[in-house]
């Protein structure tokens, strides 16, 4: 009899606790519970009850707007909210979501509003392979909205996404001493204190914007080893409350900028270090103190710098302009600062109050 009870007691147990991990789609829902199944028809209530039921490589599926609180992601998984429902992250204190996957794991957020109500860091990546982070709105955070910090090598997408209102804080940090690449697409980074800064990553953007960010909307600072940075087809926008506030700024490493346009920068273009190197192309520069100031190598190409104090100067190193125009400046090019200019002879500097200061030397042209 007692052998009978014992077998009876253990296929109750067997039947009434859920299979964790055992399904590679589960669902969260406002109405549902963290002691369902998480199937469709008993879904569950957080992000956090429902990854602890699916699979490696599965996926969390958002069936209605509601908050689901934050998560650590510890697994290859894809949390994904329909377009038209409202998922939404709130974060009291830490980090709203963080990635401590494997390193062969791969990570995607989709379509999440993640919302700081006094939380530290909006998205922290510290390991996996790969994230992707699409459709997703990151505000009001007090240190970074998105946090990329591995300890091993990662590659990063950010797609479609708003990172906004870090006004003590950074948009997008990236930083790692294993290989880090990010990839920024049509993204939008407004009202931070520093828009995107990279440290040791490579980094590439393109198609978005930078609006309002305080101190620097692109920044390629490089504190414990150079930044890769490349910007194209992307706006920086009114970075203008501090005297070096700038649309793209690189200190350590070397920056890429092609077709891009600043407005209201208080400098457009900044070098800020000894090992740092510029490469700029077919950019629009306008309204700031300076529309390019350089103190190290630099080669500006078929750019337009107009409307600002000073169109360019630079206090060191090479700087090579070819196919500029450079007018409607107070001085258009101030070579008095150590540097030396050199020119193709094709630059158009005319119709600034000074057209050029210092002396240009002419560079060949083959």
């Amino acid at each position: 009899m007692r052998q009978t009870r014992t077998a009876l007691l253990v296929v109750a147990l067997l039947v009434t606790v859920p299979a964790w991990g055992t399904v590679q789609r589960t669902f969260v829902s406002r109405n549902g519970l963290d002691t369902n199944t998480c199937a469709i028809d008993q879904p569950c209530r957080s992000f956090t009850a429902a990854i602890l039921q699916t699979n490696a490589n599965g996926e969390v599926v958002v069936n209605d707007s509601a908050g689901y609180g934050p998560v650590t992601i510890t697994q290859a998984v894809a949390i994904i909210s329909p377009l038209g429902v409202h998922a939404g992250i709130s974060v009291f204190s830490g980090d709203g979501v963080t990635i401590n996957a494997g390193s062969s794991d791969v990570v995607v957020l989709r379509n999440l509003y993640i919302n700081s109500q006094g939380g530290s860091n909006g998205v922290t990546l510290n390991t996996a392979h790969k994230l992707y982070l699409e459709h997703c709105v990151v505000s009001g955070f007090s240190s970074n909205d998105i946090n990329l910090v591995p300890t091993t090598t990662a590659n990063v997408a950010i797609t479609d996404t708003v990172a906004r209102e870090a006004g003590a804080g950074i948009g997008i940090y990236a930083d790692s001493p294993s290989p880090l690449t990010v990839s920024v697409d049509h993204c939008r980074l407004e009202s931070n204190r520093y828009g995107l800064l990279v440290d040791r990553a490579t980094v590439a953007v393109s198609n978005s914007t930078a609006d309002s960010n305080s101190v620097y909307a692109f920044d390629g600072r490089g504190s414990g080893g150079p930044a890769i940075m490349t910007v194209e087809n992307s706006v920086a926008s009114n970075s203008s409350s501090f005297t070096n506030s700038s649309g793209v700024r690189i200190a350590n490493g070397m920056a890429t900028v092609h077709n891009m346009t600043l407005l209201n920068c208080t400098i457009g273009f900044i070098s800020s270090g000894v090992f740092t190197t510029f490469w700029i192309d077919h950019c629009v520069v306008s309204g700031g103190t300076y529309g390019m100031l350089f103190t190290n190598t630099a080669s500006v190409t078929g750019c337009t710098i107009s409307g600002n104090s000073t169109g360019i100067a630079s206090s060191g190193g090479s700087i090579f302009l070819t196919q500029n125009t450079i007018t409607g400046n107070g001085t258009g090019i101030d070579a008095t600062g150590g540097a030396t200019f050199y020119s193709t002879g094709d630059n158009l500097v005319d119709g600034n109050t000074t057209n050029v200061s210092g002396t240009i030397s002419a560079a060949n042209k083959s």
